[in-house]
């Protein structure tokens, strides 16, 4: 768990390759909030903004999304007359469930050679790629950067599942279209949820992966 004194890193959404990471201090909870601070001021956070954060619990770098609800920033002129340090405190919302941030921790089963595909933010029959228990991979034409939020709408065993998605990757594969890594950001869990759809499509695709190496028909 998070708690008070916890040094943390927040990652800002970027289109940059390059993963910049901020370091925050935790110093304060309320609710399901979190207060953070930090001894550089002027970083380009902003209300409303979706983040990712990172952390260490139990000797294992995590990751997990979040969202800022506030940010105060010290006057910097004020704070350079005084000497007085210039910092950045800021409040957020962790999203999801934090995940491994060092390896992936579930197999991924690639679908690319069948015609599964996902509804993202709109976009209907985005090719999925691979899928597993957390999330999933997709080609889109829209664009989206590292840190960004987005729903996506999966179909399994003739029922629909709808849920949050966080753009953990993104590579350019050429005439408009980009290939995201995406991981379940929805904390529900239970029947209808995006999470027993990924479970189940996982399995599934697994299942005939299993058949086919077996030379079954």
């Amino acid at each position: 768990m998070i708690g008070i004194g916890t040094e943390c890193f927040i990652q800002i959404p970027g289109d940059s390759k390059k993963r910049i990471l901020y370091p925050f201090q935790v110093v304060g909870i309320a609710d399901d909030s979190f207060i953070l601070e930090s001894e550089e001021n002027g970083l380009p956070i902003e209300a409303a903004m979706e983040v990712r954060l990172f952390f260490e619990r139990n000797r294992e770098f995590m990751q997990q999304s979040a969202r800022i609800d506030s940010v105060d920033a010290e006057d910097q002129a004020a704070s350079t007359a005084t000497d007085v340090p210039q910092r950045m405190q800021l409040t957020l919302q962790t999203i999801g469930e934090p995940v491994s941030a060092e390896s992936r921790q579930v197999y991924r089963v690639s679908t690319a050679l069948t015609d599964y595909t996902a509804d993202l933010n709109g976009e209907a029959s985005c090719p999925v790629l691979d899928v597993s228990s957390t999330g999933l991979s997709v080609v889109s034409k829209e664009c989206y950067v590292v840190g960004n939020m987005a729903t996506i709408t999966i179909k399994e065993d003739g029922k629909t599942y709808v849920g949050e998605v966080c753009v953990q990757s993104a590579r350019d594969l050429g005439k408009g279209r980009t290939r995201y890594g995406l991981h379940c950001a929805s904390s529900k869990k239970g029947p209808a949820t995006l999470s027993e759809g990924l479970h189940k499509a996982s399995l599934r695709y697994q299942r005939e992966q299993l058949r086919r190496l077996a030379g079954s028909h």
